[in-house]
C-alpha cells in the first residue's frame, strides 16, 4: 500500500476538487445574487484562491521540526494539534455533504428521480472506503483520469455551444456593481476551500515536497481556466436568467450543447466524464477525514477511522439532501459561514503552532 503521491497527482486533485462543485451548483447560486456577472466573480474568487494557498503552503510546508515540550506547555501544544485537526474533520464532513449533493442531485433528478437518496450516499461511501484502504495513490491516479476527461469535456462543449453564444448576455459589465461581484465570490471561494485544505493534509505525502508550492500554483490557475469557460458560457447560451432557475446549472448546459447531427443532448456524456472528478473527490475527502481523525485519537493508522468518519461523513449527507429546499438553504448559508471561517482559522492555527517551535527551538538551541 503506498502512501505517497507526485507532484503531478496532486495538481490534479486540486482541479478535481474544485470543478464539479463550482461549474454547477455555485453558479447558479451566484447568478442569483448577481446575474450575468457571474464569469468576474469566478475570477475574483480564483485570484483570492491562488493567494490564499500560497499563502497555506508557506505555512505548512516550513513548519519547522516539533521541538521536545514539557509541563504545560506540552499539553497546550498537544491540546492545540488536536484542535486543529477537529477542525479540519468538521471540515471534511461540511466538504463531503457538498460533493454528496452534486453526486445525488446529478444523477438523481435527471436519470434516476425515483431511487432514494441513500442508495447513492452508501454507493459513494462504500467505493470511497474501499479504495482509500489502498492508500491516497489510487485517488491520485483516478485524479489524472479526472483531469483528462474534464479537459474532454470542456472541449466537447466549446464545439457544442459556440454556435449558441452570445456575448451580449454578458454586457454591462459589473451591472451589479463591483462590491455586490466581489461578494458573490464567496460562494467560489467556499469551494476552493477543499482543495486548500487537502492541500494541507496531503502535503507531507507528496514525494517532492520541495516542489510542493509550484505545483499548488498551476494547480490552481489550470483549474481557474478549465472553469471560467463555463460561467461564460452558461450566461452567453442559457442567460443569466435562466441559469439561475437551476440548482445543478451545468446540466442544463449541457443539454443545449450540439455536437454533429445525431448528438443534440450530451448530459450523458457529462455525468460520464464527471464521475471520475466526483469518486475522487469522495475518496479524498473521506481519506482527509479519516487521516483527521487519526490525529484526533493520536493513532499509528489512518484505517482504523475509515469506518466510523465513513458513518459520520454519510449520516451528515443524508441529513443535508432530506429535500432540495433544506439542501440549498444550507448550502448558500451556513456552509459558506462554516466553511470561510475554517479556511483562515486552520492556517491561522497552523501559524501560531509554527511560531512557538521555533520559538521553542531557538530558546533551546
Amino acid at each position: 500500500m503506498k502512501e505517497k503521491i507526485t507532484n503531478g497527482m496532486l495538481i490534479a486533485l486540486i482541479i478535481n476538487m474544485i470543478y464539479p462543485k463550482s461549474i454547477g451548483v455555485s453558479q447558479g447560486v451566484m447568478a442569483r445574487e448577481i446575474g450575468s456577472d457571474i464569469w468576474l466573480a469566478t475570477i475574483f474568487s480564483c485570484v483570492q484562491a491562488l493567494i490564499i494557498m500560497a499563502i497555506v503552503v508557506t505555512i505548512v510546508k516550513n513548519l519547522p521540526k516539533e521541538p521536545v515540550f514539557t509541563g504545560k506547555l506540552k499539553l497546550f501544544i498537544n491540546g492545540l494539534k488536536r484542535l486543529i485537526y477537529i477542525l479540519l474533520f468538521i471540515f471534511f464532513i461540511v466538504a463531503f455533504g457538498d460533493i454528496m449533493l452534486i453526486f445525488v442531485y446529478h444523477l438523481r433528478d435527471y436519470f434516476l428521480p425515483e431511487a432514494p437518496v441513500w442508495v447513492f450516499v452508501l454507493l459513494g461511501t462504500l467505493i470511497g472506503m474501499y479504495a482509500i484502504f489502498h492508500g491516497i495513490e489510487v485517488s491520485g491516479r483516478l485524479a489524472l483520469l479526472g483531469v483528462i476527461f474534464v479537459v474532454l469535456f470542456n472541449i466537447l462543449l466549446l464545439l457544442g455551444s459556440l454556435k449558441q453564444f452570445d456575448i451580449r448576455e454578458l454586457q454591462p459589465i459589473f451591472n451589479s456593481g463591483v462590491g455586490k461581484t466581489y461578494w458573490a465570490s464567496r460562494h467560489m471561494l467556499t469551494d476552493w476551500a477543499a482543495p486548500i485544505m487537502v492541500t494541507i493534509i496531503l502535503i507531507s505525502d507528496v514525494n517532492k515536497i520541495e516542489f510542493v508550492r509550484k505545483s499548488t500554483i498551476i494547480g490552481v490557475l489550470f483549474a481557474t481556466g478549465i472553469m471560467v469557460i463555463w460561467p461564460i458560457l452558461e450566461v452567453g447560451v442559457l442567460s443569466a436568467e435562466i441559469t439561475a432557475q437551476f440548482i445543478v446549472s451545468c446540466m442544463q448546459m449541457a443539454r443545449n450543447a450540439e455536437i454533429g447531427l445525431f448528438i443534440h443532448r450530451y448530459e450523458m456524456i457529462m455525468v460520464a466524464f464527471f464521475s471520475f472528478s466526483i469518486f475522487t473527490q469522495i475518496i479524498t475527502t473521506l481519506y482527509c477525514a479519516s487521516y483527521s481523525a487519526k490525529k484526533i485519537f493520536n493513532l499509528d493508522d489512518y484505517r482504523k477511522m475509515i469506518i466510523p468518519s465513513a458513518i459520520i461523513l454519510s449520516g451528515y449527507s443524508l441529513w443535508l439532501l432530506k429535500d432540495h429546499h433544506h439542501a440549498m438553504h444550507i448550502t448558500e448559508n451556513q456552509r459558506v459561514t462554516v466553511g470561510l471561517s475554517l479556511l483562515f482559522i486552520v492556517p491561522l492555527l497552523f501559524f501560531i503552532l509554527g511560531f512557538i517551535y521555533k520559538w521553542k527551538s531557538s530558546k533551546t538551541a
